[in-house]
């Protein structure tokens, strides 16, 4: 009996979408902004939580995000979800003192390599602390040290708006509802 050759693929020369996804999560649990840049596309965008007419593109502009994020503590993974194309990544932790909820919704391209990061943040007062963390530390960055101070201020009036709804508008609607 004759046997015949079955054509086969070829390998992979690069690592697969679980691995760059792995090494992404790595990075982002140790800080490594090494690591994190050999998982990013060069025209990589970040989606901001706090504005939908800014975001950041490209390696540069992600590594200045990235150093910015220093103001993030006690950051713990708390869930996963993937597939072969993108993931969802959720942690917990505080910005600044305040207890914070985050998700990180990542988009491969083909090669594969991170080509979209979305940022979701909750509770609204962790989402008015991470933008004047965030910005006040990117205009210092700039070289604008007054639009950190007007970041400040920002931040400031809409974090005692966010505390005066929190404290005592919303126990006033809800009363009688239990609270957690």
């Amino acid at each position: 009996m004759e046997s015949k050759s079955v054509p086969t693929k070829p390998a992979p020369s690069g690592p697969t979408a679980a691995e760059v996804l792995q090494r992404y999560r790595t990075a982002v649990e140790s800080g490594d902004l090494e690591l994190a840049k050999t998982t990013l596309a060069d025209d990589v965008v970040v989606r901001s939580p706090i504005t939908s007419r800014y975001g950041f593109t490209g390696p540069q502009h992600i590594r200045e995000l990235t150093s910015a994020l220093a103001s993030l503590d006690d950051f713990r993974l708390t869930g996963q979800v993937s597939d072969d194309r993108s993931a969802l990544f959720s942690y917990s932790g505080r910005v600044r003192g305040v207890p914070i909820d985050h998700a990180i919704h990542v988009r491969l391209d083909d090669q594969p390599r991170i080509k979209e990061i979305v940022v979701f943040i909750r509770p609204l007062p962790a989402a008015i602390t991470f933008m004047g963390a965030i910005g006040q530390d990117l205009a210092r960055a700039h070289g604008k040290p007054g639009m950190a101070r007007v970041v400040g201020l920002s931040k400031a009036v809409l974090g005692g708006l966010v505390r005066f709804n929190d404290r005592v508008v919303v126990p006033l609607v809800l009363r009688g509802l239990r609270a957690f």
